[in-house]
Formats: structure tokens, C-alpha cells, sequence
């Protein structure tokens, strides 16, 4: 009987320490995962400004040959 209880004991403590390994991986993961979506959300931040100086540039170009073509 008291074999039965040791080694039901032996298991819970086992179980703990995996239960605590895994939470400790799952955090781990969920940073890296915030982290990766935050600059991947930063990058795209910075092509939309990248694409928007270009439009703009491009739109001042054009109104550009517009006057001179009109002069």
C-alpha cells in the first residue's frame, strides 16, 4: 500500500515538473512569436512610408510635365 502511494507521489512531482517545463517553453514561444509579429509589423509600417514618399514623388513629377507641358 505504501509502495502504491511512493510511486503515485513519484508521478505527481513528475507531472508538475513537466507541467512547469512546458508552460516555461510555451512562454518562451509566445515572446518570440510577439516579438516576430511586432517587427514584422514594424516592416511593414516602413515600406507603406517607403511606397507613399514614392507615390508622392512620383505624383510631383508628373505635375511637373504636366505645367511644362502646358507652358
Amino acid at each position: 500500500m505504501s509502495l502504491i502511494a511512493l510511486l503515485l507521489a513519484i508521478l505527481a512531482v513528475a507531472l508538475g515538473v513537466v507541467s512547469l517545463v512546458l508552460q516555461w517553453l510555451h512562454a518562451d514561444v509566445a515572446d518570440h512569436n510577439t516579438r516576430t509579429l511586432f517587427d514584422r509589423t514594424r516592416t511593414l509600417h516602413h515600406l507603406h512610408l517607403s511606397t507613399k514618399h514614392r507615390v508622392d514623388d512620383l505624383e510631383d513629377k508628373m505635375n511637373k510635365i504636366d505645367e511644362w507641358a502646358q507652358q
